[in-house]
């Protein structure tokens, strides 16, 4: 928003929202127990992981957001292990710390992907439809 770069931003919030929104409904609706014996006590259902959820949309956003600025290679190629790599570790260290099943760190990405695609595909289509109008 800083940088005025308001489709990002709008990208931003509806992607964390929605994904927040519907993770929280898969939750009740679903209803599984997390793992028993936890090295953290947390409360609540544990279908899907939202840490995971939130953690791939947010790198996920960041890579669509900044990739395209990085002209050197071997700089770009850092960029994008990283935010993968921080998404995936943020997801597993739910399992490491038992707090999750491996299914519910897997439909948490999935649904951190779903959205993140989503709201590309929204924003692509407003600016084609935009592009028609002009």
């Amino acid at each position: 928003l800083y940088k005025k770069k308001i489709y990002y931003f709008i990208i931003s919030i509806f992607s964390l929202i929605g994904a927040f929104t519907s993770e929280a409904l898969i939750k009740i609706a679903v209803g599984r127990v997390r793992p028993i014996n936890a090295l953290i006590d947390v409360s609540g259902y544990s279908f899907p992981s939202g840490h995971a959820t939130m953690a791939t949309i947010f790198f996920l956003l960041i890579l669509y957001s900044y990739e395209n600025k990085i002209k050197n290679t071997y700089l770009r190629v850092l960029f994008i292990s990283s935010n993968v790599f921080l998404f995936l570790i943020i997801s597993f260290s739910r399992i490491y710390l038992g707090v999750h099943w491996l299914s519910d760190v897997i439909a948490g990405t999935a649904l951190g992907i779903i959205w993140f695609t989503f709201t590309i595909l929204l924003k692509r289509t407003i600016e084609y439809s935009r592009f028609l109008k002009h």
